[in-house]
């Protein structure tokens, strides 16, 4: 890592520089040091209006099957539902900020908010609701958050974004390839700094029978000053943390985390019960419990 000269007169470094060692190609990652960079609201605030119609204040999708491939964000004084059967496919790292609360999937069907094996999908944030958040049998998968959205070339030229894939030779096994930005409406802001692929801020949420499969993103679920209720559910080869907790109060009963490369649950300055818990090839810690985090914990397994 070296500073630029051009940059004297900035005491922080503004890019680290790579070469890749198969086509010697040298490219510059930016520093993002308010991470994540992402959205304008007033360049993006009437695009959701492209993938849900609303009545009685509440948005429904326009089709059963939906396909995001730009940053949209949602207004708040809606519910978002979406039914059971109907999915949201996410390409191109986008992502979808919600003012409002959701309501997703019921007892019986399945829901799907996924990206795509070789074109992850960003992911969601559902931000300051008065609302409880309901997630029935939801699958998300193929998410990647926002950490490696963007790559600047070596000339300092307009960045292009990162498409995540994933391999199937191994575990927890992700490809980076770089793809032009132009196609792709991606806003910057530093007014966002949420690091997983599904993010609940100041809003209360329940997880009953949800999935969370393949997820390359620093937390596969991060909750912030919320209170939650997490019950059957399954995370399985995400790639660092599983569920990032801060601030936070709830309960985590009788679920399941198997080939997490980090860890499974990360708690900070939070009030947490967990019960009936299984762990399976855990690459860090089962339970983290730090910074005055007071965690009541029965009946867990862990293997490998």
């Amino acid at each position: 890592i070296k500073k630029n000269n051009s940059y004297l007169n900035n005491s922080r470094c503004i890019y680290v520089k790579f070469r890749d060692e198969f086509s010697d190609e040298v490219y510059l990652k930016k520093i993002n040091y308010n991470l994540p960079i992402l959205f304008s609201e007033n360049e993006i605030k009437d695009k959701y209006l492209n993938y849900f119609y609303e009545k009685d204040n509440i948005l429904f999708l326009k089709n059963k099957t939906v396909e995001i491939n730009e940053d949209i964000i949602i207004p708040e004084n809606f519910i978002i539902k979406i039914k059971s059967g109907e999915n949201i496919e996410i390409s191109n790292n986008a992502f979808i900020i919600s003012n409002s609360p959701w309501e997703i999937g019921d007892k019986e069907g399945k829901v799907s908010i996924s990206g795509y094996k070789d074109n992850f999908g960003g992911g969601l944030v559902i931000k300051k609701t008065k609302q409880t958040s309901k997630f029935y049998n939801t699958e998300f998968k193929y998410l990647s958050g926002v950490e490696n959205r963007f790559l600047y070339n070596h000339k300092f030229e307009k960045p292009t974004v990162i498409l995540t894939k994933y391999l199937e030779r191994k575990k927890n096994n992700y490809l980076y390839e770089k793809a032009p930005l132009d196609n792709y409406d991606y806003m910057f802001s530093n007014k966002f700094n949420y690091t997983g692929a599904v993010n609940l801020y100041e809003t209360d949420a329940i997880f009953i029978n949800c999935k969370f499969i393949r997820i390359d993103s620093e937390d596969a679920l991060n909750l912030i000053s919320s209170q939650f209720f997490i019950e059957n559910s399954f995370f399985e080869e995400n790639n660092f943390d599983s569920i990032d907790i801060d601030f936070s109060k709830g309960k985590i009963k009788n679920s399941s985390f198997e080939d997490i490369g980090n860890d499974a649950v990360d708690l900070s300055g939070s009030e947490v019960y967990l019960e009936n818990l299984f762990f399976l090839n855990i690459g860090d810690k089962l339970i983290s419990s730090g910074e005055n985090t007071k965690a009541n914990i029965k009946r867990i397994e862990g293997k490998n």
